[in-house]
């Protein structure tokens, strides 16, 4: 009994390490604190996907410009590649981000998309 009670601790202990711990939607996350992070690497990446020169969609490389993209109401439906969005990031078949990148940044979103 002991034995398998120390495999399961073990086990819960070492996938709250492996997550971090973290709190994937949390109602602080501010664009400094989170969602910079995750739109500089998963949607700024290049000029012909969000980066700074992009002549194809709009740029979210710095605070200003993430904040105008999210007036356009589309990022979550993007982000979680719903039905009538264009999945992001593109293109089409590309890996979704991982669920808790989509959950803060919709928590950001959610939130106003504080600085």
């Amino acid at each position: 009994m002991k034995l398998k009670f120390l495999i399961v601790f073990g086990f819960a202990v070492t996938l709250f390490a492996a997550c971090g711990g973290e709190d994937c939607s949390s109602p602080d996350i501010t664009y400094t604190e989170g969602a910079s992070a995750i739109i500089n690497t998963s949607c700024a990446t290049t000029p012909a996907c969000h980066g700074n020169g992009t002549t194809a969609t709009f740029p979210m490389s710095n605070y200003d410009q993430a904040l105008a993209a999210t007036s356009f109401g589309r990022i979550i439906g993007s982000i979680n590649h719903q039905e009538g969005f264009r999945p992001m990031p593109f293109p089409e078949g590309s890996l979704m981000l991982e669920e808790c990148e989509i959950d803060k940044l919709t928590a950001w979103i959610n939130a106003g998309a504080p600085e």
